[in-house]
């Protein structure tokens, strides 16, 4: 199967220094945004086989390289949410 999953930054914060960030420090390597999406959009590719462990390290690396880089996560952890719902719909089902 393939996918790709994509968000926005936070206005002000630049997609290169992060993308940087997580591929120098955490060996996990995502693009940028496309067209007028370059500088404030990351895109995550998953082709192939993808397990939660794929998927919680991209986002622990995109949370870890912008709190690095000064920014700041009010909300829970987001490797903590990502473990969490990943459990769930082992032991629920998806919905």
């Amino acid at each position: 199967t393939w996918g790709l999953t994509s968000f926005l930054l936070p206005s002000g914060v630049a997609s290169g220094p992060l993308l940087a960030h997580a591929a120098e420090r955490y060996g996990v390597v995502m693009a940028a945004g496309m067209g007028h999406m370059k500088d404030c959009a990351v895109r995550m590719g998953h082709m192939g086989w993808v397990d939660f462990a794929d998927v919680a390290a991209g986002l622990y690396a995109t949370a870890a390289s912008f709190r690095a880089l000064g920014g700041h996560i009010g909300s829970r952890d987001y490797l903590e949410q990502a473990l969490e719902a990943y459990e769930r719909a082992m032991t629920d089902g998806l919905p």
